[in-house]
C-alpha cells in the first residue's frame, strides 16, 4: 500500500484507535512516577450538563494531589492527544495525576467527543462548555476561576486552538488565564498542501490530517476559503488570533507536526 492510500477513513478508525491505545499503554509502563501519582491523588468526576443549547453532557475527571489545597486550587484543564479521533481520558489518568502532583494544580481531564462520531464544531463545543461550567462553578469545585489553565497536545492542542477561537469570537477569552499548546495539529496546512511532494515521514501525518479534515468539517474547501477560525485556527484572521487567551506554543525537536506548526507559530 502506498502512502497516498493511508488516508484516515471512518473504516480505518477502529484499527487506528486500537494502535493508539496500545502505544499509550506501553508508554505508561515506563512512567512509574505517573502511576505512583495516580495512586496518591484524590479522584472524582462529574458531567457538564446540557447548557446553552449544547447537545451533549461532557464527562470530566478530576485529580487533586495531597499537596494541592481543597479550596482555591489552580485549575488545569487537559486535552488529550490522538489526532482528535482517538484517545481515552480513562487511560491517561496517570498523566493528569502527575501534573497535579508536580505542578500543584487540580487537574481536569475533559472527555470531548471524537471524530467521526462528532464533527469538529461539536468537539470544540464540548470543551468550551466544560471551561464555562468550571468557571461558573469554581467555588463548588474548589478552584480559583481567575487562574484557569488549558493544556493540550497534538490533536488535543488542535481542539484547544479551536476553543480559543470560539472564546475570542464570543469575547470570553478572559475565562482562560493561559493556553499551553504542544505539537499542535494543523490539518488546514496539509489540506492546502495536499499536492505537494513531502518526505514520507511528513506524508503519513499529511494523509492522517487530511482524513480528519474530510471527516470533521462541514465543507472543507468552503471553510478553508472562509478561514474558519474554529475548524482551521492557524489561518484565522489576525483580529481573532489577537483575542485568544495568552498562549504558549511548544514544539519538539523531532515531530511531524513541526512542518505545519512552524508557520502557525
Amino acid at each position: 500500500m502506498g502512502i497516498a492510500d493511508m488516508r484516515l477513513t471512518p473504516e480505518g478508525i477502529p484499527e487506528f484507535r486500537a494502535e493508539a491505545d496500545n502505544a499509550t499503554a506501553e508508554y505508561l509502563k515506563n512512567e512509574p512516577e505517573w502511576n505512583k501519582a495516580f495512586e496518591e491523588v484524590e479522584k472524582s468526576e462529574f458531567r457538564v450538563p446540557k447548557i446553552e443549547g449544547h447537545d451533549h453532557e461532557v464527562l470530566v475527571k478530576t485529580y487533586r494531589a495531597p499537596n494541592v489545597p481543597q479550596k482555591g486550587a489552580i485549575p488545569m484543564l487537559l486535552s488529550h492527544g490522538g489526532g482528535a479521533v482517538s484517545g481515552d481520558i480513562h487511560q491517561i489518568g496517570p498523566f493528569a495525576a502527575y501534573y497535579s502532583k508536580k505542578l500543584g494544580v487540580k487537574a481536569f481531564d475533559v472527555d470531548y467527543r471524537l471524530c467521526p462520531e462528532a464533527k469538529n464544531k461539536q468537539q470544540i463545543a464540548d470543551y468550551y462548555h466544560a471551561i464555562k461550567y468550571i468557571y461558573n462553578n469554581a467555588e463548588k469545585l474548589g478552584v480559583d476561576k481567575e487562574k484557569i489553565i488549558i493544556q493540550g497536545c497534538s490533536g488535543g492542542a488542535y481542539v484547544l486552538a479551536g476553543v480559543s477561537s470560539m472564546l475570542a469570537l464570543k469575547n470570553e477569552s478572559g475565562m482562560v488565564k493561559l493556553l499551553i499548546d504542544e505539537q499542535i495539529m494543523c490539518p488546514e496546512y496539509f489540506v492546502m498542501h495536499e499536492k505537494d511532494e513531502m518526505d514520507p515521514y511528513y506524508a503519513i501525518c499529511k494523509y492522517d490530517q487530511i482524513g480528519y479534515a474530510n471527516m470533521a468539517a462541514e465543507d472543507v474547501q468552503k471553510q478553508i476559503q472562509g478561514k474558519d477560525p474554529v475548524m482551521f485556527p492557524s489561518i484565522a484572521e489576525d483580529a481573532v488570533l489577537k483575542k485568544w487567551p495568552p498562549t504558549v506554543l511548544v514544539m519538539s525537536e523531532y515531530d511531524c507536526m513541526n512542518l505545519s506548526m512552524g508557520p502557525f507559530s
